[in-house]
């Protein structure tokens, strides 16, 4: 689509519609929930039923993820360049000296952001547009300057708090930077969906790392935090990059 003509959106995490008035056209974003269901299903089955219905050109997922501890901070909005579900694989036995111990061998299925979006993220943080504004908008400071970051991201089916579960999905790939439930649904979902095809892209926040200290007593301000910030980043970008 060009210019003058609606560019329209699929998110999945809020309940709020929403035009945004870019220039002499409006930008609609189409809103949808999964009533507090988690997942990839769930994530899934929303995402096939709203692009089936509205045919938008993009869909997006914001919100919150957990990151890598020394790959971010609390509030730092990531853009995931790939995808994958961390859970797929083969479950073998395997032997260490002489030992039969149980393995998982995981089938790492890629999907891989457009191109063209993510040069203009790239050039979002090379520049570091935006994030100074978002970071003062917030009522409490944290002392930390937000960044946001471009890299790999991995889906999985459970919350994690445990420090040894995510060390093998650090395994998975070295320079991962979070992971969350749902957003390989959400690029799956574009990539098997019927013609014409839609681009996915996510922009998920840090709201804690993963491990054993996931519920702290900060962890509902964290996570509005990083919802703001995914949110914000969201926006700026709709209406000053895409076409």
């Amino acid at each position: 689509m060009g210019i003058g003509q609606n560019i329209n959106f699929l998110t999945t995490q809020h309940s709020i519609t929403q035009d945004i008035l870019k220039n002499s056209r409006n930008i609609s974003v189409i809103v949808a929930s999964t009533d507090n269901a988690m997942g990839m299903p769930a994530a899934f089955v929303l995402s096939m039923k709203m692009i089936q219905r509205y045919r938008p050109k993009y869909i997006c997922m914001v919100g919150i993820c957990a990151g890598i501890k020394g790959k971010g901070k609390i509030g730092d909005p990531i853009i995931a360049d790939r995808v994958w579900d961390y859970g797929s694989g083969k479950h073998i036995i395997k032997k260490v000296d002489e030992k039969r111990i149980e393995a998982f061998k995981p089938y790492i299925n890629q999907i891989a952001l457009n191109k063209e979006l993510a040069a203009q993220f790239s050039n979002i943080i090379l520049k570091n547009l935006y994030l100074d504004q978002i970071q003062s908008s917030w009522p409490h400071d944290y002392n930390n300057k937000l960044m946001a970051r471009i890299g790999p991201f991995a889906s999985g089916s459970a919350v994690i708090a445990n420090e040894n579960k995510l060390n093998e999905i650090k395994e998975q790939h070295g320079q991962l930077l979070g992971f969350d439930m749902e957003s390989y649904a959400i690029f799956y979902a574009a990539d098997n969906c019927s013609h014409p095809k839609l681009t996915p892209f996510i922009i998920k926040s840090i709201s804690d790392f993963g491990d054993s200290h996931k519920s702290n007593p900060k962890k509902d301000e964290y996570q509005e935090f990083a919802a703001f910030t995914s949110a914000n980043l969201f926006y700026q970008f709709v209406v000053s990059h895409l076409e």
